[in-house]
């Protein structure tokens, strides 16, 4: 059996997570347990006496499970639930919440508690899994099966303000085991009481809860304002991606950085998300604010086109057949595809070749190049079929890191 400790995720073995961790919950989702935190532990001194298997290591007989006490929210009552459990009828589920919110001092000490928390926002540290939860529901059409996915936010504890750190007046009742002197019962001496809007009562409602079993909820101020101010300038950014570093085919060149356009905020219970425009694979995409790296450029992307097509003050110049490719500049392209789907690409180490096409008699011309939309792909691109073009300064090469490979160099 894992070993269960204050703060750790827990839930029964029926839920989906401990099967396969974020997957999407269908059937009747209702029957779906809460994801619990443990708040308290009773050791066990007492021995199955009436089972026949014994403990592998000591050859005697196995000592009964520990008990916990769980924690969990019910969005129905908006209410703190509590249980006790046995040790064999639960199951960790593990999380990243204690990686993000780092270990919890050993030392209970009220003063750095009210530090810490007094005035701070807090969720019970279930609250990212639970945010987490999709449910999916089934359906078929004469042509077609469809799944729908959508948020399954039962169980998801409110953001809290901590108003006051208290003792545990029950902190020392029976911790001790009077006949060997070890700890048979582990709680947290300190409570925090925390103040939360109660949506059933329409009022506000307060809750004495052990800290152990809380993560607090912080925002980046300074990271916050830069998005902000991202949005309303329409400012090209870096995204940064660790590891990120895509070859264009045939060639010695990557490029390293996605560059993107802020476009709305989205606040998510106790976590803000970001959503941005990717210009680089031309898709609407989104990241937890903790999760966005990004460093802004000072410049709107038209700031980085040299010239465009269509140029109405010139007629001819307004045939793409007419229009002149140089290897190593970046073209930023609107194309019609075979499908008849408008696409927004960029393109570098263009060609243009004539080919013979089986629908038509004479030789078309084709655009070769590296596609960033196709990860450096060659993709070719009919001339005729390409409605707008901008011609990118050299100084996009550096904003999306394009250079030499690092083996290469």
């Amino acid at each position: 059996m894992d070993k269960l400790n204050i703060g750790d995720l827990v839930s029964l073995k029926s839920h989906p997570f401990n099967i396969f961790n974020e997957s999407l919950i269908g059937a009747f989702v209702d029957n779906t347990p809460p994801i619990m935190v443990i708040s308290e532990v009773l050791k066990s001194n007492s021995y199955d006496t009436e089972s026949e298997e014994l403990d592998i290591e000591t050859k005697k007989a196995k000592k009964l499970p520990n008990q916990y006490l769980c924690y969990f929210y019910s969005s129905k009552t908006s209410t703190f639930e509590k249980h006790w459990f046995k040790q064999n009828e639960i199951k960790k589920i593990d999380s990243d919440t204690e990686n993000n919110q780092g270990k919890v001092t050993k030392t209970e000490d009220k003063v750095s508690l009210l530090n810490k928390y007094k005035d701070n926002l807090v969720v019970l540290k279930s609250a990212d899994l639970e945010l987490s939860k999709k449910k999916t529901t089934w359906s078929r059409t004469k042509e077609e099966d469809i799944n729908k996915t959508q948020a399954f936010l039962e169980f998801l504890s409110p953001v809290m303000t901590v108003i006051e750190v208290v003792e545990n007046q029950n902190f020392n009742k029976d911790r001790v085991n009077p006949k060997n002197g070890e700890i048979k019962r582990e709680s947290c001496k300190f409570l925090l009481k925390c103040k939360w809007f109660n949506p059933i009562k329409q009022t506000f409602s307060e809750e004495i809860i052990p800290y152990k079993i809380l993560q607090i909820v912080e925002f980046n101020s300074n990271k916050i304002e830069l998005i902000k101010r991202g949005i309303n300038t329409k400012n090209v950014f870096q995204l940064i991606e660790k590891d990120l570093n895509i070859s264009l085919e045939n060639l010695r060149y990557s490029f390293n950085k996605y560059i993107i356009e802020l476009k709305e905020v989205v606040i998510q219970n106790h976590t803000i998300k970001i959503f941005y425009k990717n210009l680089i694979n031309n898709k609407i995409e989104s990241k937890t604010i903790e999760n966005l790296e990004i460093i802004d450029s000072e410049k709107e992307f038209k700031q980085f086109v040299d010239s465009e097509f269509p140029n109405y003050s010139n007629i001819e110049y307004n045939n793409p057949l007419k229009l002149e490719w140089q290897k190593d500049k970046f073209y930023k392209i609107d194309y019609l595809d075979k499908k008849g789907k408008f696409t927004t690409r960029i393109i570098t180490n263009c060609k243009v070749e004539e080919f013979e096409t089986e629908d038509e008699e004479k030789d078309v011309k084709f655009v070769i190049a590296n596609c960033l939309l196709r990860e450096g792909k060659i993709r070719h691109f009919r001339v005729s079929n390409i409605t707008a073009r901008s011609e990118l300064k050299d100084d996009f090469k550096d904003i999306i890191g394009y250079g030499i490979k690092p083996h290469d160099k």
